[in-house]
């Protein structure tokens, strides 16, 4: 349990995570999925452990919420993901088996792009996990279709931040209307 501790407090542990699977999967290499899924919980058990005595938020200093996840995979198998939460700051970082990093967003920022869509008429809120290379793009087309604006929540950590983006995007869209006397 040390060697896990020490690999995780020193910023391994997504690579900990996803060899620590992929070798309980061999070990368990012939046995029906039921018992490899549990296998493999079991294991993850003690990587939580290991999680909370050495993780803290780098905001806030609070411990992290741990959440083991199983989706549904390939050809029916299942896909392990962990989860861990600060429910004082609202950041969610996510590590599963089957990605290639690990997925960032805060619930906080989440919530705020939430309330900006139920008050926006002219114009639709979107969001994307990366991907787009501003925080915000605004999409205007040329036919009658709403005006979009995508909004990247992995680039922002606060959720006034959103607000300004939104801001102006509802601003273009107001003078766009004017100029085409709508």
């Amino acid at each position: 349990m040390e060697i896990l501790k020490k690999k995780i407090k020193n910023g391994r542990m997504f690579q900990v995570f996803r060899s620590q699977v992929g070798f309980m999967r061999r070990l368990t290499a012939g046995e029906t999925e039921e018992v490899r899924n549990t296998f493999i919980a079991e294991g993850i058990a003690l990587f939580r452990e290991a999680c909370r005595a050495v993780l803290k938020c780098s905001l806030c200093q609070e411990e992290f919420q741990f959440r083991h996840c199983r989706n549904p995979g390939k050809a029916g198998g299942t896909v392990h993901a962990v989860e861990l939460a600060c429910a004082c700051c609202g950041d969610v970082f996510t590590l599963a088996e089957d990605r290639e990093r690990i997925t960032y967003f805060n619930s906080f920022v989440m919530k705020k792009v939430d309330s900006l869509r139920d008050r926006s008429d002219r114009l639709a809120v979107k969001v994307c996990m990366g991907g787009l290379s501003e925080p915000a793009l605004l999409c205007v087309y040329q036919d009658d279709r709403r005006p979009v604006l995508w909004i990247d929540v992995q680039q922002f950590r606060r959720p006034d931040a959103v607000q300004p983006y939104w801001t102006q995007a509802s601003d273009i869209v107001e003078r766009l209307e004017l100029d085409r006397g709508d």
